[in-house]
């Protein structure tokens, strides 16, 4: 995923069945693999399913402290691996960490590429992953400052957490494999991200975990005549969102008073 307007260059043509005659992306629930397979999991038709995670343990358990404190022991798995020769003890955890810190800090790309593939801060100043859990988690949803990112988890520990919170959607087909990479999008009310179309190659589903993501969809400019100029449409805390993002121009507005909080993956 590279939210950047260099993809909208390189970006084959599009017949534009997606949006032609659309007018709304639907809610629905209950929804069977055939229905989906063949109405939506390959259309590029946005639709939001809104019973897919109420079993996740995910639901309850993700917030930002969860993360902080998933990536933090990640830090200190990586120092680890690092320096293998050098006994951690409990008298000398804290100035280990502390190094690894500044380690983190001077070395973006290093950090990128062991703990999180991707990191996107948005309209924030953030450089790494690591500079956003320096943050402490704010009493009654007030922020020092408002804030949006989004990463990319490639590390086999942190995948295998992650997952035990959540599961494969009910309606993805049996043959689809889902993929390795999970997707982490984070944010306060009023920021989100910009229009963009991404660099993938399959389907795409957002999890809502928390707080409530106002969702903006644009055709691509050749199905300008044939498609509507926008659709709109806000996921809440429980539901899915799918949709081809290497088609459709989005841009995403944190709404209400809660932390946004999504899980993304894409499926074959």
């Amino acid at each position: 995923m590279l939210p950047d307007f260099t993809n909208a260059v390189t970006r084959p043509f599009d017949d534009c069945n997606m949006c032609q005659n659309l007018t709304e992306i639907k809610r629905i629930k209950r929804i069977s693999k055939n229905e989906f397979i063949e109405k939506y999991a390959y259309s590029g038709v946005p639709i939001i399913i809104t019973d897919a995670i109420n079993d996740w343990p995910g639901l309850r358990t993700f917030n930002f402290d969860f993360f902080k404190e998933l990536y933090s022991n990640l830090e200190q798995e990586e120092y680890k691996k690092r320096q293998s020769k050098v006994e951690i003890d409990r008298e000398n955890s804290s100035l280990i960490l502390d190094t690894f810190n500044s380690i983190i800090e001077t070395d973006n790309q290093r950090a990128e590429s062991k703990i999180t593939c991707q990191f996107f801060p948005y309209k924030t100043e953030f450089q790494n992953l690591m500079q956003v859990f320096e943050m402490k988690s704010a009493k009654n949803g007030n922020w020092e400052k408002p804030w949006y990112v989004g990463w990319s988890n490639c590390n086999n520990f942190a995948s295998k957490v992650l997952r035990k919170h959540y599961k494969r959607p009910y309606f993805l087909p049996d043959e689809s494999e889902m993929s390795r990479i999970d997707w982490i999008f984070m944010g306060t009310p009023g920021y989100g991200a910009n229009l963009h179309i991404d660099d993938v190659s399959n389907p795409t589903w957002q999890a809502q975990i928390s707080g409530i993501k106002k969702w903006i969809f644009k055709p691509p400019a050749e199905c300008i005549l044939k498609c509507p100029l926008s659709l709109t449409a806000e996921v809440k805390p429980g539901e899915i969102i799918i949709f081809d993002s290497n088609r459709w121009f989005h841009s995403t507005l944190i709404k209400g008073k809660d932390l946004s909080l999504a899980i993304c993956s894409e499926y074959d």
